[in-house]
């Protein structure tokens, strides 16, 4: 995806040193910035540009009513407190926010204000994504997605979480705001809205403490159901196009549907997820027999991207000592017993001596980096 050219004017100097230094950190890939601290300063410099201006994030202070607007794609106020009339018909971003709240807010009033197509440059960058599921319940499946994310975030990379189970325990590890959220994609995926890409950095979440991306659960749960396996197929598409992200990590709920397969077969790795007991072993195999109802090439395709996880056990045994197996392979991992509650800080603290939960992700993560 192609720089966008982002000017900013404020009269606070030590602020825009501030968002500057930021922004020219954490979005170089994303901004090309100019930045002005009086309206005469700013004004000169637009009137000697050619071109047109993606984004002008100016202060009250700073705006003008003769601000040549025709040439700027998208005007934002930069605010600290209540507006005038005169520019209150303008996107408004709080200026008194995290630096990626405020680039977050400005890609997203920028994407919605665009009608048309953005073309997206190759940055050279190719995304792997992986799908995590198990075909039952409780088997730790989210923390595994979740811990093997935050492990490759703090690798360095760029990673995106995101979560299609029904009933959502991303609080549990992670702050967010409500809005926007989840049901944003799901509406712009059934309205085939364009710049999908840009309306994605528009709405994801940034964890602070591990820098891993994620969407905020949508405000109903029902609003999952609306998603067909050809909406679930164009979001992973845009997502590559994005040419943006290292990783993407989807955490699958253990439902056997076509969105569930479709997902599988856009993904480039498939951790498979079971327990050791008994019952998790028979859904394990069920479901691999149930994959018969698709191709050839399509149940190759997925147990060839299959890794089997085996979560909680010491040996790669059922009930009855059977070897768990799928596709033909065994377990490429089996997870000891987690002792503790496991938290996102038990992955940003780094691993105890005896963490052989926290070094399975690791493990998990090094597949993939």
């Amino acid at each position: 995806m192609g720089r966008l050219f982002l000017v900013i004017g404020d009269t606070d100097t030590a602020y825009l040193d501030g968002l500057l230094k930021y922004l020219s950190y954490a979005y170089s890939d994303r901004f090309r910035i100019s930045s002005f601290t009086s309206t005469e300063s700013l004004m000169r410099f637009l009137s000697g540009h050619g071109g047109e201006i993606d984004i002008l994030l100016v202060a009250p202070e700073i705006y003008s009513d003769k601000l040549p607007e025709n040439r700027i794609k998208t005007l934002i106020i930069l605010s600290s407190g209540r507006l005038h009339e005169d520019i209150n018909s303008h996107g408004v971003v709080n200026k008194y926010q995290h630096g990626d709240r405020i680039a977050t807010e400005v890609i997203g009033i920028y994407s919605r204000t665009n009608k048309k197509e953005i073309i997206s440059v190759d940055g050279g960058k190719k995304t792997r994504v992986v799908s995590v599921y198990s075909p039952a319940g409780g088997t730790g499946k989210t923390t595994i997605a979740i811990g093997t994310s935050v492990i490759c975030a703090q690798a360095g990379k760029k990673v995106l979480y995101i979560g299609f189970e029904d009933i959502s325990t991303l609080p549990m590890f992670f702050q967010h705001t409500r809005s926007p959220n989840l049901s944003n994609i799901i509406y712009y995926l059934k309205d085939k809205e364009k710049n999908l890409a840009f309306k994605i950095e528009g709405i994801r979440c940034i964890d602070s403490g591990t820098g891993l991306h994620f969407f905020a659960p949508p405000d109903c749960a029902w609003e999952l159901d609306e998603l067909s396996s050809e909406d679930v197929s164009d979001l992973i598409s845009h997502i590559r196009s994005m040419h943006y992200y290292d990783v993407v990590f989807i955490d699958m709920p253990c439902t056997f549907s076509r969105r569930n397969l479709s997902l599988m077969l856009s993904s480039d790795d498939v951790f498979l997820v079971t327990t050791r007991d008994e019952t998790s072993c028979l859904k394990l195999v069920t479901y691999e027999n149930q994959l018969s109802v698709l191709s050839d090439d399509e149940r190759s395709s997925i147990c060839g991207k299959a890794v089997l996880i085996v979560n909680n056990g010491i040996r790669d045994v059922c009930g009855s000592g059977k070897s768990i197996v799928f596709g033909g392979r065994n377990a490429s991992l089996t997870i000891p017993a987690a002792k503790g509650k496991i938290t996102v800080d038990r992955f940003k603290n780094g691993p105890a001596d005896d963490d052989h939960f926290y070094q399975s992700m690791v493990q998990l993560a090094s597949r993939l980096l």
